[in-house]
């Protein structure tokens, strides 16, 4: 499970809507928006609704790849102003992928060619930079969280053909970078890091043949790693953790089928298939808050009307879990904004805001959002 997968798997499931007599909260859209921009993603939000992520800019109307490049952001409270995150000095494009409960520091890369990508942490307002160490023999490093305590957790990769990546734990305070542990030396990464700095998440390759197996796993204060249970396909990982030690994330069932469920397992390794919505293929759990609300996104394949024959034209809708019930984001957004398509969440904080990307009908365009409860 390379980081393109992780993040190609994330950006195409979606999920279905379950009804319910329960009566869940009614979501507002925050658009991120800033002038110049035609596009922006999001990865992650504190709990004071800080949200990060990264934008495109183009010098031309084409939007060719040549004539655009990222920077990693910092909005607050959903709005249009937003501090960027300036490069390392010779780079040319930044992304912000993680940002601590407290909302302080935020991880992400700093790039020069959109191939090499370089760990760094900013702190917000004032956007102090620090590049983090990349262990020797390595040719890249990607942090995806950090805690309240100044632990950064991601992966990191050689510059082979068959390119090897490995969990990392940052020590920001003492300038450290350690390799975890994997199995048989095998790859992993890490995802997600509760704010205390206690327990790392991710997943381990457990076996390359016959057949490729990655398992959700997690490492402990004393960086041991203990293996998840599973659905039983070849396919896990942990993408969120809460201060309870309640981790979420994604398994495939069986090894024959390409269907996975969202899944939850509590701090004795117990795990509870939240499962997906109806008529769907994919589902992930790609957060959890300390209330135990669970964020998502999954996909699968939309349906002629009045056949059984599914066309190859996929759909996306984000999800949240809470009281024992699975529904679509777009099913809770207010009346008046009709026109945002939810296509997946991704993190949630503990006032119950989401960050999500959302797909607006009047622009036609891709967009980061932070969906806000109301009532």
């Amino acid at each position: 499970m390379n980081r393109n997968f992780t993040v190609a798997m994330l950006s195409t499931l979606a999920i279905s809507f379950v009804p319910s007599v329960y009566a869940a909260s009614n979501y507002r859209v925050q658009p991120i928006m800033p002038e110049g921009a035609v596009e922006t993603t999001i990865t992650s939000l504190s709990d004071d609704g800080r949200a990060v992520g990264t934008l495109k800019r183009c010098s031309s109307s084409n939007k060719k790849s040549e004539d655009c490049y990222y920077r990693g952001f910092i909005a607050s409270g959903g709005d249009n102003e937003v501090e960027e995150l300036t490069p390392l000095e010779g780079d040319r494009s930044t992304s912000a992928l993680g940002i601590n409960q407290a909302g302080k520091l935020v991880v992400g890369t700093s790039s020069p060619d959109d191939k090499t990508f370089r760990p760094v942490m900013w702190n917000y307002k004032g956007g102090d930079q620090k590049a983090l160490r990349i262990p020797s023999g390595k040719h890249s490093a990607v942090p995806f969280a950090i805690s309240n305590e100044g632990y950064a957790v991601g992966s990191t990769s050689t510059n082979t053909l068959l390119s090897h990546e490995n969990a990392v734990i940052w020590d920001t305070n003492n300038d450290k970078v350690i390799e975890l542990e994997g199995i048989k030396n095998n790859q992993s990464a890490a995802f997600a890091i509760s704010q205390e700095g206690v327990t790392i998440a991710g997943y381990a390759q457990a076996d390359k043949l016959p057949l490729r197996r990655d398992v959700a796993a997690y490492w402990n204060k004393d960086y041991k790693l203990t293996r998840l249970k599973d659905l039983g396909g070849y396919q896990s990982a942990v993408l969120g953790i809460n201060k309870n030690n309640v981790m979420a994330g994604y398994s495939s069932l069986g090894q024959i089928t390409t269907e996975s469920h969202a899944v939850i397992w509590q701090p004795d390794g117990s795990i509870q298939d939240i499962g997906k919505l109806e008529k769907d293929l994919h589902a992930a759990a790609t957060d959890i808050n300390d209330k135990g609300q669970v964020v998502g996104i999954s996909s699968g394949l939309l349906q002629a009307a009045g056949t059984k024959m599914s066309v190859g034209i996929g759909h996306s809708a984000g999800f949240i879990y809470e009281e024992g019930q699975m529904r679509d984001l777009n099913k809770l957004l207010v009346a008046d904004d009709a026109n945002w398509t939810i296509i997946g969440a991704f993190k949630i904080n503990e006032q119950g805001q989401i960050a999500a990307v959302g797909y607006n009908d009047k622009s036609a365009d891709l967009w980061a959002v932070v969906l806000t409860p109301e009532g």
